[in-house]
């Protein structure tokens, strides 16, 4: 453990914690399959701490369901009427690291309506 004296603050980085070797297999890797269940291919997390974006246990986000169901009803909306695509390679893209992430340019992308 980590002792903390009093008054210290205390915060975690969501994105470091995305990028923990002792949570993760190979962290650094885009691998969005490793929140699979491999039986049943239902999303899952290993620990409810292993992704803290709404924290876990008696104080978790109340409206985390929703916003799964709503991110994932948007984006299923995009893909069905858009192809999307980077404007350049995703391995040119730098991030400023700190209580936030922020990529340095930022990030464009370009929807064009399926046809």
């Amino acid at each position: 453990g980590t002792r903390i004296k009093a008054g210290e603050r205390v915060m975690f980085v969501a994105w470091s914690m995305g990028r923990t070797a002792s949570l993760w297999r190979e962290p650094e890797l885009f691998e969005p399959t490793r929140h699979l269940d491999r039986e049943t291919g239902a999303f899952r997390f290993p620990h409810a701490y292993s992704f803290p974006v709404f924290l876990a246990g008696p104080r978790t986000c109340l409206g985390k369901e929703m916003a799964y169901l709503g991110a994932g009803l948007l984006l299923t909306a995009l893909l069905q009427r858009f192809d999307i695509e980077m404007t350049r390679p995703a391995h040119e893209v730098t991030y400023d690291v700190g209580l936030t992430l922020w990529t340095k340019g930022g990030v464009f992308i370009r929807f064009r309506d399926r046809k």
